[in-house]
């Protein structure tokens, strides 16, 4: 049996894709790609990838009740899972307050921020500043599998709140040992020599 030469490069690289972890992005920065929505039924589409996802912003009370409020939605692919929600470097509520963020089930935001009807929907919520840094919120809600979420954030205080948060989406498919990867290996490199000797044999004859 004859193995194709050009095959060997795309498996390799196949491999080396298979064991490289995803690295952190940015997925969304207000001083680059615009404000978040302030509308709770139209919040602004974030893709998420594997890995970290990292939102920057700021929040607190700017204009009337809605302006100051930032709302967003993403959606976990399929076999990945929501793992932690982390506050980064960089947080801090105004005027020495907590920035609240709320999380839910779908592609809009269906509790009243004002009157927090409808709370029971929320998958979970936290107060953070810049004392949660290196920490993750709604612990208990995750892990989260597949599908579309949305959340919410506001500082009711006058001053502006910046706020970084990182979405650490992990695989659900199992990555094979380095075990398996050694066994493949060997595997190739025999395949090669059967087809070398077989160009050989087929010269000869």
């Amino acid at each position: 049996m004859s193995f194709p030469r050009t095959l060997a490069p795309a498996i390799a690289a196949t491999l080396l894709c298979a064991s490289v972890p995803a690295l952190a992005a940015v997925a969304y920065d207000e001083t680059t790609s615009g404000d978040l929505s302030n509308v709770r039924t139209a919040p602004t589409v974030i893709t998420f990838v594997l890995g970290d996802n990292d939102v920057l912003g700021s929040t607190g009370w700017i204009t009337d009740d809605d302006a100051y409020r930032d709302y967003a939605t993403f959606v976990i692919p399929e076999n990945a899972i929501l793992t932690g929600v982390w506050v980064l470097p960089g947080t801090s509520g105004a005027e020495g307050g907590d920035i609240f963020f709320g999380l839910q089930a779908g592609s809009t935001v269906t509790v009243n921020p004002v009157t927090y009807a409808g709370q029971d929907a929320l998958l979970g919520w936290n107060h953070f500043s810049d004392n949660a840094i290196g920490t993750s919120l709604i612990g208990g809600a995750l892990p989260l599998a597949a599908g579309a979420y949305s959340f919410w954030i506001q500082d009711y205080n006058e001053e502006e709140a910046p706020y970084g948060l990182r979405f650490t989406l992990e695989s659900t498919v199992p990555v094979p040992e380095p075990e398996t990867y050694a066994l493949m290996g060997v595997g190739l490199l025999l395949l090669g020599m059967a087809a070398n000797r077989g160009r050989r044999n087929a010269r000869a004859g």
